[in-house]
This record gives C-alpha cells, sequence and structure tokens, in this order.
C-alpha cells in the first residue's frame, strides 16, 4: 500500500509539474503573440491630491503647443461642468485655445437634449481644430490651433494626441483594455496580424473608371480627413495615495499581455507654478455663487460614486483623505455632506432644503415676536439720559 501511495504521489507531482509547464509556455506564447502584433505602449500614473491635483491639470491645460490636442476624463458630470466653469471663469485661457464639454448644456455644439450627435459634432470639431492645425499653409493669427475636450461620457477623438483620467476610473478592471483598444488602436500591427493579403489584380480598370478613381484621389488629397485609429502618445492616470497599490494589481494584470506598460510619471509640474490662479480659483469658491454651487455638487456626486463604486480595496471611503478630495474642489475646510441613498427606519433620510425652510419660518416667527414687544411705533422713543436728568432736578 505504502509503495502504491508513493507512486500515485509520484504521478499527481508529475502532472502537476506538467500542467504549470504549460501554463507557463501558454503565457510566453501569449505575450509573445501580443509583441510580435503590437507595438509597446507606455502609460503613466502619477499619485496627485488636493489642490496639487487641479495644479497640474492646470499646467497641462495652459502647456499645450500647437497641434496638440487633451481629452481628460471626469467619473461624474457634476466635476465636469464645475472645471468647465473654473477655467471658463479665472479668464487665463490663450486664444488660441479651444475648450469643449460634453455636459454643459445648450451651447453652438450641443442642444438641449442629451444626444449621442451632439457628442459626435464635438469630437469631429476636435478633430477639424487638430487636422487644420497639421496643415503647413494653417495661419495661426486669428484661427485656434489647440483644444482641449472635457469629457464626462467617454468621448475620445481620433486625432487627440494627450489623454488625462482625472478622477475615479469607472472600470478600473478593464483599464487596461480601453487603453488598447480605443486610445491606441493604431499600435496593432496589421501585418503581421493579417499575414494573408489579398492579390490585386494585374488588369487595368477601364477608361472611365481609372479617370473617376483619378478625381476620386484628388478630391480625398484637397480634403483632410481624420485617421481611422486614434493614437495617443501620452497617458496619464491620476491616482490617490490610498488607491496606488491595490489600482497598480489591476492595471497590470491584463497589461503585460497587452503589450503596455505602467509607469510612474518621472517628475510632475511644479507646485508653485500657477499658484496664483490656484488661490483665485480658491477665491471664486468663495464669493462666487454659481462656482460655489458646481463646486459643492461636484464634491458631493464624487464622494457618493466613491462610495458605491467598486472593487473596495481601491475605492475605499474609510480611508481615503476627505480634506484632500475637499481641496481639489476649492475648499479650506471639509463640507458636511449626507450621502444616504435611501430611508432606512433607524436612519430616515433627512431633507436638508426642508429643514433649511422650517429653520427659517420659525426664526421669523422668533424675530416678528421680538419686534412686537420691544419696538414702539414711529413716535420716538424717549431716551435714558432724559429720565436721569429728570430725577436728578
Amino acid at each position: 500500500d505504502d509503495g502504491e501511495k508513493k507512486k500515485n504521489a509520484g504521478r499527481d507531482s508529475a502532472v502537476d509539474t506538467g500542467n504549470s509547464n504549460n501554463n507557463t509556455q501558454t503565457e510566453e506564447r501569449c505575450t509573445h503573440t501580443a509583441a510580435t502584433r503590437r507595438r509597446p505602449v507606455t502609460a503613466h500614473y502619477a499619485v496627485v491630491e488636493g489642490a496639487h491635483r487641479f495644479q497640474t491639470l492646470y499646467t497641462l491645460i495652459m502647456s499645450l503647443r500647437e497641434g496638440q490636442g487633451l481629452v481628460v476624463h471626469f467619473a461624474t458630470k457634476e466635476a465636469c461642468q464645475f472645471m468647465y466653469n473654473v477655467l471658463y471663469a479665472l479668464g487665463e485661457l490663450p486664444k488660441s485655445l479651444l475648450l469643449l464639454t460634453d455636459y454643459e448644456g445648450p451651447s453652438t455644439y450641443a442642444s438641449v437634449q442629451d444626444k449621442d450627435e451632439d457628442r459626435e459634432r464635438l469630437c469631429a470639431q476636435f478633430d477639424k481644430i487638430m487636422l487644420d492645425a497639421a496643415r503647413k499653409d494653417f495661419s495661426t493669427k486669428r484661427e485656434k490651433n489647440r483644444v482641449v475636450v472635457l469629457s464626462a461620457f467617454g468621448l475620445v477623438p481620433q486625432t487627440g494626441t494627450i489623454f488625462v483620467q482625472y478622477d475615479i476610473m469607472v472600470d478600473v478592471v478593464n483599464f487596461a483594455q480601453f487603453v488598447s483598444d480605443v486610445l491606441t488602436p493604431a499600435a496593432y500591427n496589421i501585418a503581421a496580424a493579417e499575414p494573408t493579403k489579398r492579390r490585386r489584380s494585374r488588369t487595368p480598370p477601364p477608361r472611365g473608371d481609372r479617370k473617376e478613381s483619378q478625381e476620386g484621389d484628388v478630391a480625398a488629397a484637397s480634403k483632410a480627413t481624420p485617421p481611422s485609429k486614434a493614437m495617443y502618445h501620452t497617458v496619464l492616470v491620476f491616482l490617490r495615495r490610498n488607491e496606488l497599490q491595490p489600482a497598480l494589481v489591476y492595471l497590470r494584470r491584463p497589461a503585460k499581455r497587452l503589450n503596455i506598460t505602467f509607469e510612474q510619471l518621472p517628475q510632475l509640474p511644479s507646485a508653485t507654478r500657477f499658484l496664483l490662479s490656484l488661490q483665485k480659483m480658491r477665491s471664486l469658491n468663495k464669493k462666487q455663487f454659481s462656482v460655489q454651487n458646481a463646486a459643492y455638487a461636484a464634491y458631493r456626486a464624487t464622494m457618493l460614486l466613491y462610495s458605491l463604486i467598486g472593487p473596495s480595496d481601491v475605492y475605499n471611503e474609510r480611508s481615503v483623505d476627505l480634506a484632500k478630495v475637499a481641496e481639489e474642489f476649492g475648499y479650506t475646510e471639509v463640507p458636511i455632506l449626507d450621502l444616504r441613498t435611501r430611508d432606512t427606519p433607524f436612519r430616515p433620510k433627512e431633507d436638508i432644503f426642508r429643514a433649511a425652510a422650517e429653520r427659517a419660518v420659525v426664526e421669523r416667527r422668533k424675530m416678528r415676536a421680538y419686534v412686537n414687544e420691544h419696538i414702539v411705533g414711529e413716535a420716538p422713543e424717549e431716551h435714558v439720559a432724559d429720565n436721569m436728568a429728570e430725577a436728578e432736578e
């Protein structure tokens, strides 16, 4: 019996070793296939928190050169609208830069209703500016030569050059696949992916067809068209300190298969650059009513999504620094939020606006009672000094 057990154990260990070797060979084969079919792509991540996060994005926008296009993705519509309002309220954008967003309300490129046609129109305008800036006879005096898109619906124009994931990644598990299929599909080697090509016919086309084809080529050459596949040369992901280690596990797990490398950004923009703009943003949050409302809505939507979205080891509302998150929206103190999404018998949801209205009614009643008791009519009141003078006489 002992001899048979030893033989069976030896067979099991041999089978396990063979399976592990097969798995290793399969992974190496997949990696080799991805390396042959796809050029290597490098994406960068950076730990940016608090006011430095806004400062970093603002530095990227102000440092854009001619012919560069920046695409910034937000997880919530409120955060996108807040950033759009702040950038325009600061009034420091160069005249050659066009700022677009897919959540701004009715405008030149968007109607009152939320439609896909409006987003396609934004991408078409983005591509048009980028293609015009690439022309040799382009005049940079009066026309736009750089463009920025703030997107809450995941817009990815074809001619963009820089991509920034500003806040929460809604699908962090498949973000590497998003980089591969949407941001850098031009990195695939078509010749290696399709080794068999169709033979060209040796018989020339008829004269009429040849003439039409030549005219079509001239028309296509005169009118520039965007590339069929996008290729973003710079991909940047902003992370918070508590998100760094868990997020890298999810980002790098499929990255080897897709021939994508996630590296830390070697150097962040200086914290002292555009410091005056940061102070102006904080002042707008305190003084301008529309910016203050947008900041509160953006902070509330961000924290609500942070407490609901997964995976929980990456986005944990108990480990995130609330003060740093509030600083991103111009707050110097953490505002109080009610993130309860439903009523419960033990902890009912509080209606903040109704409570404020009821409190205003109570204070108004107290003020009227005080007025009726202490304020006399239109006749002048007797002064205390006059009474004292009469008593002395």
